[in-house]
């Protein structure tokens, strides 16, 4: 897979080249980010469970706090540190470069700051309409997820005043499940908004160093 990253692109073309990437090298890049994005996808999920309201969780971190907190703090910080794994396994699948050059240039990130700043329109631009697209299609796909949710809310409603959950016991797994899935589905159409922002900064950096080349040529 060839890709150029350093090539005059609008932001509309930047959205359509990384949605034609993704299309026709969908193979490639689940085979070098699905382990990435289910790891990401699990501490999501398992996020997710711990704000829905859960009694018996609550109780069972009153009782053990300290057990709660590290718990808690396992999940979050996993969370976080693998959705910057599956950001930079991602960027690494459409650089088509090992890991060490892509922290080489997480090293310029002052660099990278600059060139956003001057190139902010297009990039808030392209994440803005991105991100109407995919919650418009998280919408849909994310219906199971939201029907357990209020499930689990409305039951956990009725478990605070004295009334018994109702529901079964496989409930919890049944969430777990699904709101891995979801949170999958949802990187895959993350993937597509990150391939298109860097494309768009590949296209700004090109702009940028043409730009010194033609000052130096003047001078």
């Amino acid at each position: 897979m060839e890709i150029d990253i350093y090539k005059h692109r609008s932001f509309k073309a930047c959205m359509s080249d990384a949605l034609e990437i993704l299309t026709h090298h969908w193979r490639s890049a689940l085979r070098q980010n699905w382990i990435a994005a289910l790891v990401f996808s699990i501490f999501a999920s398992i996020t997710t469970i711990f704000h829905l309201p859960f009694l018996a969780l609550r109780d069972w971190g009153i009782e053990y706090p300290l057990s709660s907190w590290i718990i808690q703090t396992i999940v979050y910080l996993g969370c976080f540190v693998s959705a910057l794994f599956l950001v930079l396994s991602i960027l690494r699948w459409v650089h088509q470069c090992k890991t060490r050059n892509i922290i080489r240039k997480i090293k310029h990130i002052g660099h990278y700051i600059v060139l956003g700043v001057r190139h902010f329109g297009g990039l808030l631009t392209i994440l803005l309409l991105s991100s109407l697209i995919i919650a418009c299609l998280m919408a849909i796909v994310a219906l199971p997820a939201i029907v357990l949710s209020l499930s689990q809310i409305y039951a956990q409603i009725g478990a605070y005043l004295g009334d018994p959950v109702g529901l079964p016991n496989y409930f919890v797994g049944l969430m777990f499940v699904v709101f891995t899935i979801t949170w999958f589905v949802f990187v895959i159409f993350a993937t597509w908004e990150i391939v298109a922002l860097y494309l768009y900064y590949g296209s700004a950096e090109k702009q940028e160093q043409e730009k010194i080349k033609l000052n130096h040529e003047t001078n």
